[in-house]
């Protein structure tokens, strides 16, 4: 079996979670690994600028009429479909993987 390779790699960025618009899955102070990327990679998890300077993040999925559904693991957060244009402009990473953090208390006891 060949297994396929990546001929180049991309070291990710960590960014924290704020907010509770990813609970249950992500909480805040939780950090995701981000891929800066400039095209459409698949459903998944996404960083979308929607406010100049203000990254947050989104599930997305494309829907059969070309368009990205944007949506939140929080259902007090509603859905809302974009259209690619849309998604692209506001593009700036992909989520490649996340550290849920189990116990915040020890950690800031810890601190210098």
């Amino acid at each position: 079996m060949i297994i396929p390779t990546a001929t180049a790699s991309v070291t990710p960025r960590f960014m924290p979670v704020e907010g509770d618009s990813m609970e249950p899955t992500l909480r805040p102070g939780d950090l995701v690994a981000v891929v800066p990327v400039n095209s459409w990679c698949g459903p998944g998890l996404y960083a979308l600028e929607v406010l100049p300077g203000a990254l947050e993040l989104f599930r997305c999925q494309s829907d059969y009429r070309g368009g990205i559904v944007l949506s939140r693991d929080n259902p007090r957060y509603s859905t809302r479909t974009v259209d690619q244009e849309w998604f692209l402009g506001a593009l700036a990473a992909k989520v490649a993987g996340t550290l849920n953090l189990l116990d915040r208390q020890l950690l800031e006891s810890r601190a210098p």
